[in-house]
């Protein structure tokens, strides 16, 4: 207002100098703005006028610069899990996001799966933001994910039927042996070798429970498919093994817990036998 009202007064001044001369003839001056007074009237209004405009000008503000930022709930994703990003930029009048490759989207808040191709295991990708502001600016957030396949490491019975616990094949010079076999549900069955307990889980005499038996000796991918898993018993050196229970499952969509750094668990409950299934995530 200060700036404004010394407009004003410098426009009088200049008016009333251009209208009505000198300091000489300042009895004339007089005369005519007492016979003229509709002029100043209009003069005053004028000022104001341009006054408010001035103060208009003066409070419009320019837009705040977007700030783009984004959230997902962690770092590494199942194969063919749905990421869901949380958007969190400020001032932004549009986004694009890039997942690498050609997969885009121009939503506030997308969903990108992640899809594993052929026997990789794993693999890293760049999920970037780019968001434009009101006047045109734009600033951008990246984050490196990884998606990985579920590599198994071991199976823990942890309960079993107690008539199926007792009914146990018994030999007084031959072990009694537990035998796993799993892979995807193809028809017939698609199984990793033979027998894949390498080599079979041998029980002790008096088998108690949680009972720890490792189920593949390399690393073993569990893919986002339909899997079947058997447990058999068999005494050492006998052909026909007899089924104890079987667990139908997808690994990707059994929900799991994590139990220790890195290593996570989720359960299969069958028949007659529960057990803890262990996996891994590739993290690079």
């Amino acid at each position: 207002m200060e700036q404004n009202t010394k407009i004003i007064l410098a426009s009088f001044i200049f008016y009333v100098r251009k209208k009505f001369g000198s300091a000489k003839t300042r009895k004339s001056q007089l005369n005519y703005m007492t016979m003229k007074p509709r002029n100043y009237l209009i003069f005053c209004m004028l000022c104001l006028f341009l006054a408010a405009g001035c103060d208009e000008k003066q409070e419009t503000e320019l837009p705040e610069p977007p700030v783009a930022d984004f959230a997902v709930g962690k770092e590494i994703f199942e194969d063919g899990e749905p990421i869901l990003f949380v958007n969190l930029s400020e001032n932004a009048e549009s986004y694009l996001w890039e997942f690498g490759g050609s997969a885009v989207s121009t939503k506030e808040n997308p969903v990108f799966t992640p899809d594993i191709q052929g026997n990789a295991l794993s693999y890293k990708f760049r999920a970037k933001l780019t968001v434009t502001g009101e006047d045109g600016s734009t600033d951008t957030k990246e984050k490196y994910l990884i998606a990985s396949r579920r590599m198994f490491r071991r199976i823990v019975i942890k309960d079993m039927d107690e008539t199926l616990m007792e009914s146990l094949p018994e030999h007084p010079e031959k072990s009694t042996e537990i035998i796993w076999l799993m892979g995807p549900a193809a028809d017939p069955y698609t199984w990793f070798g033979d027998y894949q307990t390498l080599p079979p889980m041998v029980l002790p005499e008096n088998p108690e429970l949680p009972m720890e038996s490792f189920l593949w000796h390399n690393s073993l991918p569990m893919t986002n498919t339909p899997w079947k898993l058997d447990l058999y018993v068999r005494l050492e050196g006998d052909d026909d093994p007899e089924l104890l229970d079987s667990f139908a499952f997808i690994p990707t969509q059994m929900e799991s817990r994590q139990v220790k750094e890195h290593i996570h668990l989720f359960e299969l409950a069958g028949d007659k036998v529960t057990i803890d299934v262990e996996f891994e995530y590739i993290r690079k």
